[in-house]
């Protein structure tokens, strides 16, 4: 806990004595950006001929990322929204919910998947790791926007990002 406490200490608030080792890890940080850089950059995107939409954030947990997935998606007719469905039992590519129909359990979706189904009546909601074949399952049903949860990483889809902090 203590070695938490100092390295979130060292990232919000840093003090004089976070500075030895902030200087020390630059080198690797600069290196890492260099190389995502690049690799943002090298990256052929795929189009998919639909709006997609990727809503990410830096910070892991608490950045109201999720309800903020959902108050988009109300917005919209003929929306699939497509997670990782993280903390789920099953994994591949499976149906949450068509239109508001919820199809699987929350064991096979995630907590985050059946919240998002269940607030969305009129959406559809697909957890997959493979981002590209949920997508393609989406338009062949009908979905006129793709709403990805946290899909930022996600470089070989074309798509509008909305970053969260």
């Amino acid at each position: 806990m203590l070695v938490r406490a100092f390295f979130e200490a060292m990232f919000f608030s840093p003090k004089w004595y976070h500075y030895p080792l902030i200087l020390l890890l630059l080198p690797f940080s600069l290196l890492y950006g260099t190389g995502m850089w690049v690799r943002r950059k090298v990256t052929r995107r795929k189009v998919f001929g639909i709006p997609v939409i990727s809503i990410g954030n830096l910070i892991v947990g608490g950045s109201g990322k999720t309800p903020f997935v959902i108050a988009v998606a109300s917005r919209y007719k003929d929306v699939t929204v497509i997670s990782r469905g993280y903390g789920r039992e099953s994994s591949g590519l499976v149906e949450v919910s068509r239109q508001g129909e919820i199809l699987v359990g929350v064991e096979q979706s995630g907590d985050e998947a059946m919240l998002m189904a269940t607030e969305l009546p009129l959406a559809s909601v697909i957890v997959s790791e493979d981002r590209p074949l949920a997508i393609e399952m989406a338009k062949k049903q009908g979905a006129r926007l793709i709403i990805l949860d946290d899909g930022f990483n996600r470089m070989e889809i074309e798509k509008f990002e909305i970053l969260l902090e």
